[in-house]
């Protein structure tokens, strides 16, 4: 088992960085569900967050409507 960092997921979803597509090959082999593209850099901490949540059969609770965009993401507002 793995914790990602924060700076993985930039990588996987920045694609001016030199590191992008293997940092997107990584993570899309230990996912069963990878994460969508079309993620800007300001989404990065809801797609680790995300992304331990679909590793551990989490739902998140947060009331960002931003973690819609993320598949299969079981989202719980606790204030709605």
């Amino acid at each position: 088992m793995r914790l990602v960092d924060a700076n993985i997921l930039v990588y996987a979803f920045t694609t001016s960085f030199r590191q992008h597509d293997r940092a997107r090959a990584w993570l899309a082999e230990r996912l069963s569900d990878p994460v969508p593209t079309g993620v800007r850099a300001e989404h990065v901490p809801d797609a680790h967050l995300a992304a331990l949540a679909l590793e551990h059969g989490l739902a998140v609770a947060s009331a960002d409507g931003d973690f819609t965009r993320f598949p299969n993401v079981r989202l719980e507002n606790p204030l709605a």
